[in-house]
């Protein structure tokens, strides 16, 4: 009888071991889902961050603010202006490269 007993009881314990575990993974399964969905969710948010970003870099979109709200204009025409000198030059007022790389004194070039 004793024996009937304690079968009884191993099997119960074992019984509400096995229920335990399987609540534990249903509730990890639910737990997992959950997050997958929510990875999901910000995956796609990312992508759409993507998409407003490439439509902010965009040229049109910086031409449209600039002349929209910026008041900025399109210049008309480039003008190019050709400066013709044809007084003679001194070699020694031209830059020269020493052999160090530095230039030397060059006084009326760089205006």
């Amino acid at each position: 009888m004793l024996r009937k007993i304690f079968s009884i009881l191993f099997v119960f314990i074992i019984g509400i071991t096995l229920l335990s575990r399987y609540s534990t993974i249903a509730e990890l399964k639910r737990e997992s889902e959950s997050l997958q969905t929510e990875i999901d969710e910000i995956n796609k948010n990312c992508d759409q961050l993507s998409i407003d970003i490439t439509k902010m870099k965009s040229i049109d979109r910086i031409e449209e603010i600039a002349v929209g709200k910026l008041n900025m204009t399109k210049p008309d025409k480039v003008t190019y202006v050709l400066v013709n000198r044809t007084e003679k030059i001194d070699l020694g007022d031209i830059a020269l490269l020493k052999s160090d790389g530095k230039t030397g004194p060059a006084s009326d070039m760089e205006q």
